[in-house]
């Protein structure tokens, strides 16, 4: 019974970091910054997650550091 637990854990554990989140600090160009889960990049616009709610923003307002990330 303790082996059915400790694999279980495992298991639960392993799926649990394959789906790690990337979270990163985004600044635009007028140097106020978010920390927000990237989530997508698509033609020229980066979707990101913040506080519970998803924000498409032009990768062009961007810094420049954090438009090459």
């Amino acid at each position: 019974m303790k082996n059915l637990a400790l694999i279980l854990l495992g298991i639960a554990f392993a799926f649990t970091t394959s789906i790690a989140r990337e979270f990163h600090d985004f600044t635009n160009k007028a140097g106020k910054t978010i920390t927000a889960e990237f989530l997508d990049y698509q033609d020229g616009k980066v979707k990101i997650r913040a506080k519970g709610k998803v924000f498409e923003i032009t990768a062009t307002d961007l810094s420049e550091e954090d438009q090459t990330f």
